[in-house]
């Protein structure tokens, strides 16, 4: 069974960076730079698993110090018919996790569509633990699974960058009753000051628009 990391990657944040680099060299990473999430979901994710052919994908967002250990851990627990997920916190200074409790509510990415978890309680608990979203934070499915729900994400009108991703696979998930699985020792850091900005200064330089977009593939 082979493995893929797959890093979505429209910003430059150095110690993210750094914690990717340290990963080992041999275990291949595909790093999608510049892409704006609508972009993505047209075709450019896709193509990404076609050009790289794995078993299984595992994605990540590109503000999150990946440790080498989160990643054996959602490799091990990766099967054909499930998903499984990490989870980051959602700053530096608050605590809640990007894993719910219960069903996502209703069909769109608001706050009232999510009970999330505290870290706390995830770390206490299961070494599986079921939930009803997962947020690009080390995202493992199948390459069957990939392809029978593709990247998508939410735009309001033609032209729009995109936003959402994570919720539109949950909810497609969701309503095909596929399960989703956090595993409790795949925690990844989320370097982010605060929640409501997501291009903060003092988090990241934003490469959409700034760089040639392209699809990077690495592996000794």
């Amino acid at each position: 069974m082979t493995s893929c990391l797959v890093i979505l990657k429209p910003r430059q944040i150095a110690v993210t960076e750094r914690a990717l680099a340290e990963l080992p060299s041999w275990y291949p990473v595909i790093e999608l730079v510049g892409y704006t999430e609508a972009e993505l979901a047209a075709g450019v994710f896709a193509e990404a698993l076609v050009a790289h052919p794995h078993d299984y994908y595992i994605v990540a967002s590109d503000d999150l110090i990946l440790r080498w250990a989160a990643v054996v851990e959602i490799h091990q627990a990766l099967k054909a018919d499930r998903v499984v997920t990490g989870y980051c916190q959602f700053t530096h200074t608050d605590w809640r996790v990007n894993l719910v409790s219960g069903p996502l509510a209703g069909d769109s990415p608001n706050k009232d569509a999510y009970t999330f978890w505290h870290f706390q309680d995830v770390i206490s608990g299961d070494r599986e633990q079921r939930t009803w979203f997962t947020g690009m934070s080390l995202t493992g499915m199948s390459r069957q699974m990939w392809s029978e729900f593709p990247f998508r994400c939410y735009t309001d009108q033609p032209g729009d960058k995109g936003y959402g991703s994570d919720f539109h696979l949950s909810k497609r998930l969701q309503d095909a009753d596929v399960p989703i699985y956090a595993i409790r020792d795949a925690f990844a850091y989320h370097w982010r000051h605060e929640q409501a900005h997501t291009n903060d200064p003092r988090d990241d330089r934003v490469l959409v628009g700034e760089v040639e977009p392209g699809i990077r593939y690495r592996c000794a």
